[in-house]
């Protein structure tokens, strides 16, 4: 081997036996790949195909209109009252009648509409609470320090 001025190797002439091979093996690869053995005909067929049946079936025509999510009215309006729940027996009707006097009150001082619940204790005052169906309402401070720790008020 002669090491020319680069210090590398002389490259090496093609012979022709190198290049006989190299055109003959791509000869072979473009018989290969461009012969599949099946004939493409454009002649029609008498039965139609499934790729054609697939595309005579109708699609969908338009894209459907999104509904509207119904909103709550505001708290206080008529259609979504504030509800102002009370631990009153059914015995004390002079009680009862004071708060519906006190609703009333505040719903002609504010102009919203208020509403009364009476509840009987205050378990199921808590549950009203908890649920979200009552807005406002009295505790005592034990009451307090219960429904605060079940994370309703805030």
């Amino acid at each position: 081997m002669q090491i020319g001025r680069n210090g590398f190797e002389a490259m090496k002439k093609h012979n022709s036996k190198h290049l006989a091979y190299t055109l003959l093996l791509i000869a072979l690869l473009i018989s290969i790949t461009g012969c599949n053995g099946s004939a493409i005909t454009d002649e029609p067929t008498s039965m139609p195909t499934e790729v054609a049946l697939l595309a005579t079936e109708p699609g969908p025509t338009s894209t459907p209109r999104p509904t509207p999510t119904p909103t709550e009215a505001p708290l206080g309006q008529a259609a979504n009252p504030i509800i102002m729940g009370f631990v009153l027996q059914p015995e004390q009707t002079t009680s009862i009648d004071a708060a519906q006097e006190i609703v009333s009150l505040i719903g002609s001082d504010t102009n919203l509409a208020v509403e009364s619940a009476i509840y009987p204790d205050f378990l199921s005052l808590s549950t009203a609470v908890l649920s979200g169906d009552v807005d406002l309402f009295w505790l005592d401070p034990m009451e307090y320090l219960y429904l605060n720790s079940q994370g309703r008020l805030m």
